[in-house]
Parts: C-alpha cells; structure tokens; sequence
C-alpha cells in the first residue's frame, strides 16, 4: 500500500513559513478572483467608451476638415515624376481628372464587351432602355391604328356584301 503525504506548510505557507489559514486562503482567492474580475471589466468598458469617444471625434473632425481639405488637394498644384526620374509639366488634381475623364468619354463600339469602356455602356444601355420604351408605344399605336382600320375595312365590306348601303 502506498502512503501519500500532503504537508499544508508548502501549500499555505509564504516563503517566510507562516502558515495561512484554510479560511483565510479561500477569502484571499475570492478577492483575487473578484477583483482581476472586476478590473478586466472596468478595462472592457473604459476601452469601448474610448473607442466610442475616438470614432466620433474622428468623424466630427472629419467632416469639419475634409472639404477644405479635398479643395484645397484638388486644386493645388504638383509636378510628376515619371518612372525614370523625369519631371512632366506641372498641373493640378483637378487638370488630371478632367483629362482622365474626357478621354474615357468616347464611344469605343467594338467586337466584345471587354473593348467597350464604361462610357459606351452607360450610353448603350440608354439607347436600349428608350428603344424599348419607343417599341412598346409604337406597337400599342400600330396595333390601335390597325384595328380600327380592320374594323373599318369588315364593316366597309359587310355593308357591301349585305347591301346595307354607306357607313358614316
């Protein structure tokens, strides 16, 4: 049979040797727990109040310095650089994407969708919606007109064939 000691001075005792009592090391964990507890939840709540504090400073701030900000970065002026160290002409923001732009708008027709740029598309797809609606009102025009002179036409016909005499 083996025999297991269990000497509480290693377990209870400080490294000065003096003993803690059951009671006192259960009340010490607890305040322990409770305390690392509490400290992580006051840390979880101070750190979601500070984000919240910071976001919307952020977006205050944003909002107050941004527009100025975008006009005065659209119109200020700057020299580029190409890839092997030459410098372009100077020009501004706002010079670029006017150029960018204008040379997008063209209509570029082509075999695949792929050589169409977002221009033609945008065009294409107006042109098509309006075909479309011009096709509905046409046909509903055609089909009105055409009735009515089919009817005119049998009635026309029936008066002859029945010897009713003119319609008016």
């Amino acid at each position: 049979m083996m025999k297991i000691e269990i000497d509480l001075q290693d377990i209870l005792g400080d490294e000065y040797g003096d003993m803690e009592s059951l009671a006192n090391s259960i009340e010490r964990q607890l305040v322990d727990s409770i305390q690392a507890n509490l400290s992580k939840g006051i840390q979880n709540k101070v750190d979601s109040v500070v984000a919240e504090i910071i976001a919307s400073k952020v977006a205050e701030t944003a909002e107050k310095v941004l527009p100025a900000l975008v006009e005065e970065l659209v119109d200020k002026e700057y020299q580029p650089v190409g890839r092997y160290g030459d410098k372009d002409v100077p020009t501004t923001m706002r010079k670029e994407l006017l150029k960018v732009l204008t040379s997008q708008m063209i209509y570029k027709s082509g075999s695949y969708s792929s050589d169409k740029n977002f221009f033609t598309n945008s065009i294409d797809d107006i042109i098509s919606a309006k075909m479309k609606e011009f096709k509905t009102l046409f046909d509903s025009k055609v089909d009105e007109v055409f009735t009515k002179e089919a009817f005119d036409y049998a009635l026309v016909k029936m008066n002859q064939k029945f010897k009713m005499g003119e319609v008016k």
